[in-house]
C-alpha cells in the first residue's frame, strides 16, 4: 500500500463504511437495554428473583394470621370457612369455625411430622396420623400460611421452596420486565421451565422489586389442557408479607378443579410457648377418644381438666339416638321370647298333666 493511498483513506469522509458502526451502536443502544434477558443470563436473575421472595416470607418464622376461606366447588357449610393459623418455624396450628354449618368448629395440629384432628362434629374422636398418611388418605385443613398466593392447592407438603420452583427441577428461565414504576418498584415476570409426568409446564410469576410480592402466578402445560391461575392484592395495612385477596381457579380438560378465594383479615408478628402447639390449645372434649388413623386403636382419653392424655376414664357418653324405634326394637324381642318361652312351659305342662292323667291312674290301679 503507497502513501497516496494511506492518505486517501485519512481523508476519507464520515459517512464511510469504516466509520459508520459507531453510528450504528449509538442508535442501538437504547433498544439493547430495553430488550429482555437472554436465555444464557436469565437463570442468574430469575433464581435472585425467585429467592427474594423465599426471604421475604423467611423473614417472619413466627406469627399469628386469620383469614377467611370461601371454596366455590364445595357445598356452602363446608365450603366457607374462618381460620386463626398460628405457625412458629414449622409447627402451626389452625383453629377453623364453619359460621354456615352451625358455627361448628375444628382444629389441626402439625408438629413433629404429626397431624392431630378435631372436629366438634364428631366430639368423642381425636385422630392422629403420621404426614404421609395425612397426605395420602385424608386432607386435613392446615398448611403453611406462608404459601397463600404461591399456589391453587394448600397443602402441607406445599413448601415455600417447592412453591417458588427452588427445589431443582428448572430446566430454563426466561425474565422479562413488566414494568417499571416511578416509586423505583419495578415488576418482573420470571418463567420457569420444567419437566414432569405431565410433560413439559411453564410456570410464570410475576414479582415486584424490591418489596418481592407475587402479584400472579401462571401455569400452563405443553398441551395446554391444564392451567392455574393465581392473582394476589396486597394491603400493608393487613399483612407486610401475606396477599391481603388470593384468588385461585385451576381447570384441567376444560373442567374447573380449584374455584377458590382466600382473604387474609389479620397478620401480627409473635412468639408462643412451646406447649401452645399441643393439645391444650385445641378445645378438644372432655373423654375425647384418641385414635390412631393407621392402627385404629384407643390410644387414651382426654382429661379437659388437666390437659393430658390418660388411659380410659370411663365409657364416653354416647348421643341421644335420632331414631327411638331403634331401641324399643330390643323390648319387643325380649317380650317376644318371654311369651314365646312361657308358652311353651304351659304347653309342656298341659301335655304332662295329660299323660298323668293317662297313664298315672292306670298305674295306681
Amino acid at each position: 500500500m503507497n502513501s497516496q493511498t494511506v492518505h486517501d483513506q485519512r481523508k476519507a469522509p464520515r459517512g464511510s463504511a469504516r466509520r459508520r458502526p459507531r453510528w450504528e451502536w449509538l442508535l442501538l443502544f437504547p433498544l439493547l437495554l430495553s430488550a429482555p434477558i437472554r436465555a444464557a443470563d436469565s437463570a442468574p436473575r430469575a433464581e435472585a428473583l425467585l429467592k427474594g421472595v423465599e426471604n421475604r416470607l423467611g423473614e417472619y418464622p413466627s406469627f399469628t394470621a386469620a383469614f377467611e376461606v370461601e371454596d366455590r366447588k364445595l357445598p356452602k357449610p363446608l365450603g366457607i370457612y374462618t381460620v386463626k393459623a398460628d405457625y412458629d418455624n414449622g409447627k402451626i396450628l389452625f383453629l377453623v369455625e364453619y359460621p354456615q354449618r352451625d358455627n361448628k368448629k375444628a382444629a389441626f395440629l402439625f408438629r413433629d411430622e404429626t397431624v392431630t384432628i378435631f372436629d366438634d362434629a364428631d366430639e368423642y374422636e381425636v385422630k392422629v396420623v403420621d404426614l404421609q398418611t395425612a397426605l395420602g388418605q385424608i386432607s386435613p385443613t392446615v398448611f403453611d400460611p406462608r404459601t397463600i398466593g404461591l399456589s391453587d392447592l394448600q397443602s402441607l407438603a406445599a413448601s415455600i421452596t417447592a412453591c417458588l420452583s427452588l427445589d431443582g427441577r428448572a430446566d430454563e428461565y426466561r425474565v422479562e420486565t413488566v414494568s417499571e414504576g416511578d416509586s423505583g418498584q419495578n415488576s418482573y415476570a420470571v418463567t420457569v421451565v420444567s419437566s414432569s409426568p405431565i410433560g413439559k409446564v411453564e410456570k410464570t410469576y410475576q414479582i415486584q422489586e424490591p418489596s418481592f410480592r407475587v402479584e400472579k402466578v401462571r401455569f400452563r402445560t405443553e398441551k395446554g389442557d391444564l392451567t392455574i391461575e393465581v392473582d394476589n392484592q396486597y394491603d400493608d395495612k393487613i399483612s407486610p408479607i401475606l396477599p391481603s385477596v388470593s384468588k385461585m381457579l385451576r381447570t384441567d380438560s376444560g373442567t374447573v378443579d380449584v374455584d377458590k378465594t382466600i382473604k387474609v383479615t389479620g397478620f401480627q408478628k409473635k412468639l408462643f410457648r412451646d406447649d401452645h402447639f399441643s393439645e391444650k390449645s385445641m378445645n378438644i372434649k372432655h373423654n375425647a377418644q384418641f385414635t390412631s388413623y393407621g392402627l385404629a386403636q384407643a390410644s387414651g382419653y382426654w382429661d379437659a381438666e388437666n390437659g393430658t392424655i390418660i388411659g380410659r376414664l370411663e365409657a364416653p357418653p354416647r348421643p341421644k339416638s335420632k331414631r327411638p324405634w331403634k331401641m324399643d326394637r330390643y323390648f319387643w324381642i325380649k317380650t317376644v321370647c318371654w311369651t314365646g318361652s312361657l308358652v311353651i312351659l304351659v304347653i309342656l305342662i298341659l301335655r304332662v298333666k295329660r299323660w298323668w292323667n293317662k297313664n298315672g291312674l292306670k298305674a295306681i290301679n
